[in-house]
């Protein structure tokens, strides 16, 4: 993003990635900044902040959380065998998956509707990068970046 005017400019963006899972219950994130970042439960009115005190996301409930200040970092997204209610034929183990937040993102929300059959959600999990303010004098640039690469 390139400021052009003689005014200042600010905004907040993000990128909504979601990623495939066959059990949600399977699926966890890990990132050594996550232990004692401030996270926010947004599906809390208002959300109120608390300091996280573990590198591993794990989805238990409807969740809507921002972990704030981490980024630029790598999430990394493993997907385990399954859990014990998950049929045989549908466990599986996929190599883990960094996703390297870069540039200007500041934080990281995770999003999934646990418990909503109409929605899927044991097919998918969103780990967004964000860059909640971002605030650029004239003239100025914001850039950020996102890769996706499997740990084969």
């Amino acid at each position: 993003v390139e400021n052009k005017s003689q005014d200042p400019l600010e905004f907040s963006c993000g990128v909504h990635s979601y990623f495939k899972t066959l059990d949600i219950d399977a699926v966890s994130i890990r990132n050594p900044s996550l232990r004692g970042c401030t996270k926010l439960n947004r599906t809390i009115d208002p959300a109120e902040p608390m300091v996280y005190d573990s590198d591993e996301v794990r989805i238990t409930n409807f969740t809507d959380d921002i972990y704030k200040n981490i980024l630029p970092s790598t999430m990394v997204l493993h997907h385990h065998e399954g859990t014990a209610a998950t049929p045989r034929e549908e466990r599986y183990s996929r190599p883990p998956l960094d996703i390297v937040s870069g540039g200007g993102w500041q934080d990281v929300v995770v999003w999934n509707p646990h418990g909503n059959d109409t929605l899927g959600y044991k097919s998918f999990l969103c780990v967004e990068s964000v860059a909640t303010k971002v605030a650029l004098a004239p003239l100025q640039t914001w850039s950020a970046t996102l890769e996706l690469i499997p740990q084969l």
